[in-house]
């Protein structure tokens, strides 16, 4: 009776615990709104272990999966934490309609219980074996699971279909429908239009044969030898030729092979013979250099003379079907010799793996050659040019005695002559290690040129340069590096003669002919955040940037370094206009260091000169001047406005001069610190405007000053540092006196700019008074006595005159003023004399 008992309890307890499972139904599928946060599940999970839960965020657009995280990212609830009829899943966040989520059961593949009762009718070892054979049968039925293509948990049940009967599905290709269901190929079994074929070449006698046999059928031919091509031929595009190493076509003097299918061949020589291997436009994503012969590393005149006639049919061949010549690692080297070139030709794009992993170096067969160019145009321009990721070398080149035999690219007019036109040529991420020029490119409209190295091996001399010349248009010179020259070849590091230009953010060495960036003859252009570094120049006295016949011109925000010894009279950091007109330029926020002269605008063979604007440079260390306006008054200048605001020097040399014509515009002096201003010539017919200028020590150099012609002088409008002291009334027959002036600094220096005469009573009589004015010296002593001004005779009432005061010697310790008045003149009346000081 205990026994049966025992067992009823057990049974019945089993049975409260797992109840039974009446629904088969695993998972349920939401999609969101944007504000809900309960979802419900109507399948039992096993006791109250929430972990038996699968809780997965689905996203609509990609098909991702993200499994969410219990307590984290959602609770489970159920009616008295009673789990048998299912729950409720509440997440912490809301899901728009973007997303998906998907509630499944996901009971672990274990049994864990353990029957401890041996007693009775129900034997622990029959029950537990029972059980354990279930759990092995669903992990062996989850092993073979593991090892199928299944469904995503987030697909909704309606995407989940059978594949057709066997009758439909026949000799047909399996396939998924516009709504993601199984299926299969049309009604029919497919044509031969669907598949790709295999075929050999070993099958056929050669290429003519095979592409006549295969026809329309898309088909990839394997070329595993030597495959002759007999006639002309069109290879169609439904053909792809896949080579082996050992795999050629011999394509036989005269005859035309033209592709329009893809090619899949390693870097390896596929095309061999004479003939012509010709492409479809963009049946290739490249053109590799090696299908032609144009083999790397071996650096030979006979492989170097093989690499040039390949380059030339690559060349001809990437041209006509606008695809991409790609060049792989390590060195090619091509010959050069006299007329043996490559000639440019439209819509050519040659490329490498970088310019420090691809080099294309010219190797000089039989003796120098004397044909101007490595690669260049036929004379007749060349349009959609590109050179990316790659360098070429012209170190054993002889460049000859003008410097241009060996230049790698030139495109157009070669010197005399009318000038051809070219368009767009783009060198990106190049490198050209060069003797003899790096590139000339001119007459050309669009030209991009970015992060390119123009260098010299070493133990080599020669002249790496940008040089873009006879009117080119819309040019950018952007993030290159060229490095100093080490011959003399009278060209620039960046000589450019382009209107609409932008040179920025390069780095720059020095030229021995002169100079770092040369512009000429254009307008619209910009030459900012350049850094140009010539203090290890073979010339100390290189010029840092030169425009020379330029309109609407700025250089803004470059370094500009000069050698630390110049000396003289050239070397100049930034300078406009040494033989042409220059108008609308700003130079503006650039830091000038080492240089014979920091900035000079004109000399005395400039033609004209319009507006200029100087502002806001340091100029540091000048070996002579910092700034010089330096202009031939004799040449047209007419109306030119010049301004010189906010600059600085640092250094010993800090003269700035002007020399301004006669008829030039207004000029503007304002603002700047350290200098000392020479106003050598002015204009006579417009102001010269002088605002606060500061620490030139002194300011204004009194010699040039006084030097000036009156009707310079007179046009000066003193608005900055001006001060005005004046005398107490004098009688104009009174007796001798002694007036000291107030009002001034005594601890500073000043310029006497004019003396002032204003009659407060009109004069009479034969003479006047006899105005006497002293400088003490308060460091000295000393007494310096200026010119004697007498006062005008018969002058009404109110009468004021400017005297210009002359001799006015320079004294850099302070003092005051005092005047003597000679008194006892037979004049009536009173005058009073005023000071006007400027601060030096």
């Amino acid at each position: 009776m205990f026994k049966k008992l025992l067992l009823t309890v057990f049974v019945l307890a089993a049975v409260n615990a797992f109840g039974q499972v009446s629904t088969t139904t695993t998972k349920v599928r939401y999609a969101g709104n944007g504000s809900s946060t309960e979802f419900a599940f109507n399948f039992p999970l096993p006791g109250d272990d929430t972990s038996d839960l699968l809780v997965i965020l689905g996203t609509v657009a990609t098909g991702g999966e993200t499994i969410l995280t219990e307590t984290t990212h959602y609770t489970v609830t159920a009616t008295n934490n009673e789990f048998a009829s299912g729950g409720t899943v509440t997440t912490v966040a809301t899901y728009s309609t973007a997303y998906t989520l998907t509630i499944e059961r996901n009971s672990p593949d274990t049994q864990e219980a353990d029957i401890t009762t041996d007693s009775g009718v129900l034997r622990k070892a029959v029950l537990e074996g029972a059980v354990d054979k279930n759990t092995m049968l669903i992990q062996q039925l989850q092993t073979d699971l593991d090892r199928t293509p299944k469904f995503p948990r987030t697909d909704p049940s309606s995407s989940l279909g059978d594949y057709p009967p066997l009758i439909t599905r026949a000799g047909k290709s399996a396939v998924y429908d516009s709504e993601g269901l199984p299926a299969v190929t049309g009604t029919a079994p497919p044509g031969l239009s669907e598949f790709s074929f295999i075929n050999d070449s070993t099958n056929y006698a050669d290429l003519d044969t095979a592409v006549a046999d295969i026809g329309s059928t898309k088909t990839t031919l394997y070329i595993t030898g030597n495959t002759t091509a007999s006639a002309n031929l069109s290879v169609p595009s439904t053909l792809t030729l896949r080579f082996h190493r050992q795999g050629a076509l011999v394509i036989g003097a005269g005859i035309t092979v033209t592709i329009n299918g893809p090619i899949e061949a390693g870097r390896h020589q596929i095309f061999t013979s004479s003939g012509t291997a010709a492409f479809g436009a963009g049946v290739n994503d490249a053109i590799l250099p090696e299908w032609f012969g144009f083999l790397p590393e071996i650096n030979t005149d006979a492989q170097a003379i093989l690499n040039l006639d390949a380059f030339k049919k690559i060349v001809v061949a990437a041209s006509a079907a606008k695809i991409p010549i790609e060049f792989g690692t390590g060195t090619y080297y091509p010959e050069y010799g006299t007329s043996r070139i490559i000639t440019l030709l439209d819509n050519l794009t040659i490329i490498g793996q970088g310019k420090h992993i691809t080099t294309i170096k010219w190797r000089e067969v039989g003796g120098a050659g004397s044909t101007n160019g490595l690669m260049r145009d036929d004379g007749n321009g060349v349009d959609n040019l590109v050179f990316r990721n790659i360098a070429f070398d012209n170190t054993d080149v002889t460049p000859g005695a003008s410097w241009v035999v060996g230049t790698v690219i030139w495109v157009g007019v070669t010197g005399s002559g009318d000038a051809v036109e070219s368009d767009n040529i783009t060198i990106d991420n190049c490198k050209f290690i060069s003797r003899s020029r790096s590139m000339l490119i001119t007459k050309t409209d669009n030209v991009l040129i970015t992060e390119t190295d123009c260098v010299v091996a070493s133990a080599v001399t020669g002249i790496p340069g940008i040089v873009v010349m006879n009117g080119s248009t819309n040019v950018r010179i952007i993030g290159c590096r060229v490095e100093d020259q080490t011959a003399d070849a009278a060209v620039a590091c960046i000589n450019v003669q382009a209107s609409n230009m932008l040179i920025s953010d390069n780095i720059i060495g020095s030229s021995i002919d002169s100079t770092a960036i040369l512009v000429e003859g254009e307008d619209n252009i910009l030459i900012t955040s350049n850094i140009i570094d010539l203090s290890s120049a073979t010339n100390v006295n290189c010029n840092g940037i030169i425009i020379d016949g330029c309109d609407v011109v700025k250089i803004i925000g470059n370094l500009i370094i000069g050698h630390a010894s110049p000396t003289g009279p050239d070397g100049v950091g930034i300078g406009i206009g040494s033989r042409r007109n220059n108008t609308e330029l700003t130079i503006e926020n650039n830091q000038i260091i080492n240089f014979w002269t920091s900035i000079r605008i004109g000399n005395s063979t400039a033609v004209t000169f319009g507006d200029h604007y100087v502002s806001h440079n340091v100029l540091v260390d000048a070996g002579e001047n910092a700034f010089l306006l330096d202009v031939d008054g004799s040449v047209t200048y007419t109306n030119a406005e010049s301004s010189f605001l906010n600059n600085e020097v640092r250094g010993t040399n800090n003269r700035a001069h002007f020399n301004m014509p006669t008829d030039a515009g207004d000029l503007v002096i304002d603002g700047n610190v350290g200098f000392q201003i020479r106003l050598n010539t002015l204009s006579s017919d417009h102001s010269t405007i002088i605002g606060t200028n500061t620490g030139g020590a002194p300011t204004y150099r009194e010699t040039v000053l006084d030097s000036l012609a009156t009707a310079q002088y007179d046009k000066i409008d003193w608005q900055g540092n001006v001060l005005y002291v004046q005398t107490t009334a004098m009688d104009l027959s009174g007796g001798a006196e002694s007036i000291e002036l107030f009002g001034y600094d005594f601890d500073k220096a000043y310029y006497i700019a004019n003396i002032i005469m204003y009659y407060s009573e009109a004069s009479s009589g034969d003479a006047g008074i006899a105005l006497s004015p002293f400088l003490f010296d308060t460091s000295t002593g000393s007494v310096r006595a200026f010119t004697v001004y007498t006062s005008e005779i018969n002058k009404a009432v109110r009468t004021r005159i400017k005297h210009r005061v002359v001799n006015n010697d320079n004294y850099t310790t302070p003092a005051f003023f005092v005047f003597t008045n000679a008194g006892g003149k037979s004049g009536t009346g009173e005058v009073v004399a005023t000071l006007k000081l400027i601060e030096q």
